[in-house]
């Protein structure tokens, strides 16, 4: 099994927001089209590569 690195502070943070985000949000729940998970899943990407 491949172990996966820790994730950096804002990795993590951007993480937790887009987790937030989806238990949160109507849209996410009834797996329709959400423009604002989109955009928190592209941040969460981008902390990770850095």
């Amino acid at each position: 099994m491949k172990h996966l690195a820790p994730m950096s502070p804002e990795a993590e943070a951007a993480y937790r927001t887009l987790l937030h985000h989806t238990t949160d949000c109507g849209r996410c729940k009834e797996n329709k089209h959400c423009p604002q998970v989109v955009v928190l899943s592209r941040k969460w990407k981008e902390a990770r590569r850095r």
